[in-house]
């Protein structure tokens, strides 16, 4: 039998690829011969997560962003060519440094072929991080996942419109601050099949989102809406026009309520009544190829409202409530 370094390149990592979730053994393989190198490489650093940040409570730094530009600073490192998704967890509100620190990473990531980036935004005082500053570098981006721990930065959808390839847009905020600016209309979402948003200003954003020149044809929304109380899903004319439009196309739908109660007692009841004016009932009656349904609502009739309006003929496979 011929020994292993004789065999095809094409067989060496097909048979490596097999380790492809076993990073010691990928490591170890990696030492074995030069031809050994590409696969193991193209495992490990497919995925990267960067690092720099504070974590309030276990006086613990975390620093992987230094360690990252020193390797791909050296004239020896082959990495980038393998690196396809990255989290950027990078808290500017670290030190002064850190803005620096970012925009030299983007720059060296700009030379790797990038499809999916996830930014998680630690600002939590004062005003986040503009997005633009990291656009530039991701043109042909895929999926783009932004994780705000607080207030969302204002350029989001400005940084959104300019990713033309994109084809999952996740957008997230731990807190219902508002948002509003929404910038020009954008060029095209031709691409986009996936959306995931939990934004306040949900209604304006899928409003936005369908002024594109051309349509959205989503397969997969799930929307998570703020809600000051328990009512109903509150305004949702801009969601029933979105799931009008995306009827033949759209596979996964999931709609859910966050709370928040810090509602003082003696606002109670004009909230209610205010809230009760506007809230809509979602409107499924266009969703006849829908596969999967997922509904969370404190308010049963809502959810039974929800569920009538499907077509006659329709049977999700994972209807929920």
């Amino acid at each position: 039998m011929a020994p292993i370094v004789d065999l095809a390149q094409e067989l060496i990592d097909h048979i490596l690829d097999f380790l492809h979730d076993d990073p010691i053994s990928l490591l170890s393989s990696s030492l074995v011969a030069r031809n050994w190198v590409p696969a193991p490489r193209y495992h490990i650093f497919e995925k990267i997560a960067i690092n720099y940040y504070f974590r309030p409570g276990y006086q613990l730094r975390l620093d992987t962003a230094n360690g990252f530009l020193a390797t791909c600073d050296s004239p020896y490192s082959t990495i980038l060519p393998s690196v396809h998704s990255v989290v950027l967890n990078i808290s500017t509100e670290l030190d002064e440094t850190a803005a620096v620190l970012l925009d030299e990473i983007c720059l060296v990531l700009g030379r790797a072929p990038i499809n999916k980036l996830l930014f998680i935004d630690h600002t939590y005082s004062g005003k986040p991080m503009s997005l633009s500053r990291i656009a530039p570098h991701f043109s042909g981006l895929q999926e783009f996942a932004y994780n705000a721990l607080d207030d969302v930065a204002e350029d989001l959808f400005a940084v959104v419109a300019s990713f033309p390839m994109l084809r999952r847009l996740s957008a997230y905020a731990a807190t219902p601050a508002p948002h509003t600016q929404l910038y020009p209309s954008p060029t095209a979402f031709a691409y986009l099949h996936t959306l995931r948003l939990q934004l306040s200003s949900h209604e304006s954003a899928l409003s936005w989102l369908q002024s594109a020149d051309e349509p959205l044809r989503l397969e997969t929304l799930d929307l998570n809406i703020f809600h000051p109380y328990h009512n109903g899903w509150g305004p949702v004319g801009a969601l029933n026009s979105l799931l009008h439009a995306s009827g033949e196309h759209l596979r996964h739908l999931s709609l859910g309520v966050s709370y928040k109660d810090d509602i003082d007692d003696d606002d109670i009841d004009a909230v209610f009544r205010q809230m009760r004016d506007a809230d809509g009932e979602v409107d499924l009656s266009s969703l006849a190829n829908l596969r999967t349904l997922r509904l969370t609502n404190h308010n049963v009739d809502a959810i039974c409202s929800a569920l009538a309006s499907l077509p006659v003929g329709a049977q999700p496979s994972r209807p929920s409530g």
